[in-house]
């Protein structure tokens, strides 16, 4: 899965985002430069799977941010 960030001709400047399914990076240009014809791509860039995304087992969401814990004992 790749996410296509891209900016329609001739209207706002606004970037807008599609998702395309696609085995390679190569494809999925191939596929949204068919899928957005009226349209400038901006940047393509491929999806993180399940498995990548990172993981704060022993993290707090402390001011906006997850930050480490440095004590186990209120985990629970």
């Amino acid at each position: 899965m790749y996410t296509v960030y891209y900016r329609e001709n001739g209207a706002s400047k606004d970037l807008k985002v599609e998702t395309v399914s696609a085995p390679s990076s190569s494809a999925a240009r191939q596929i949204a430069e068919l899928r957005l014809r009226n349209s400038r791509i901006v940047e393509i860039r491929e999806m993180s799977r399940a498995s990548e995304r990172p993981s704060f087992p022993d993290a707090r969401f402390i001011r906006g941010e997850f930050r480490p814990v440095d004590h186990y004992d209120d985990i629970t």
